[in-house]
């Protein structure tokens, strides 16, 4: 965002007409699907963002049911809706700019090469947050 606060003003309101464009994409297709029985229900529906770690605590706050995991070099939070999970909607994190994680040593590894040399072996170990429930 900019320091001028009525650009800052139009930038909030082009975020929000862009929210409130996708949720009616999301109804148009909803009632689409309704309306068209004999059009087959796809095997899946997901959107993913791809966050902050503050941006990804504010856009969970005061919801539940989210699943934390581990997607790589990225925290993963999920939820999902229906049968089998096959709605979903994803929040990713980097773990290199996340508070709770860090890259720790877990050993070595031999790694073909001419010559063969060591590397470390590294992996996020991440810490629990009073948000994780």
């Amino acid at each position: 965002m900019t320091t001028d606060p009525h650009l800052e003003l139009i930038e909030a309101a082009m975020e929000r007409d862009t929210r409130l464009q996708m949720i009616d994409a999301l109804q148009e297709m909803v009632d689409w699907l309704r309306d068209n029985p004999q059009v087959p229900i796809p095997y899946g529906i997901g959107g993913a963002c791809f966050l902050e770690e503050e941006e990804a605590r504010k856009g969970r706050e005061g919801t539940y049911g989210w699943e934390k995991g581990d997607a790589g070099s990225y925290i993963h939070y999920s939820k999902t809706w229906g049968p089998l999970g096959r709605v979903s909607f994803s929040i990713y994190v980097d773990k290199s700019t996340s508070s709770t994680c860090k890259r720790v040593k877990v050993g070595t590894k031999i790694v073909p090469a001419v010559p063969a040399h060591e590397e470390d072996e590294m992996k996020w170990v991440c810490e629990p947050t009073g948000e994780d429930k």
